[in-house]
């Protein structure tokens, strides 16, 4: 595995601990307070998924069952986004949006699969 394959995978792997974690979403705000964290968190997914999902180096990261899961959750994660109200509150206001439970609920179901597989 590359650099960029092994830098990619654990980036998405952190995004997943830190979207499935209310204290790791907190600790991010009070580490980059200028930072609006659901919008940061909702970007890099679309960096680090959405922009690289179907090139080659990418896909060969992943087994066919870690493939399914990322696919799944972005499309639940897609399906929940469009839920959220256009201005999407910062932290801490957000842990009061049910959509957005339910999308860290998803990011921790996700990160169950790979972590128990």
């Amino acid at each position: 595995m590359t650099e960029l394959q092994k830098n990619s995978r654990n980036h998405i792997m952190d995004f997943f601990y830190t979207l499935a974690s209310n204290e790791r979403q907190i600790g991010y705000k009070r580490f980059v307070p200028f930072v609006h964290i659901p919008y940061e968190l909702i970007a890099q997914w679309d960096g680090f998924y959405k922009y690289h999902q179907n090139q080659k180096w990418f896909r060969d990261i992943w087994n066919e069952n870690e493939l399914k899961w990322l696919r799944d959750f972005d499309n639940k994660f897609n399906e929940s986004l469009d839920m959220l109200p256009k201005d999407i509150p910062d932290i801490p206001e957000i842990f009061e949006n049910t959509h957005w439970l339910q999308i860290m609920q998803l990011a921790k179901e996700t990160l169950d699969k790979f972590t128990n597989q």
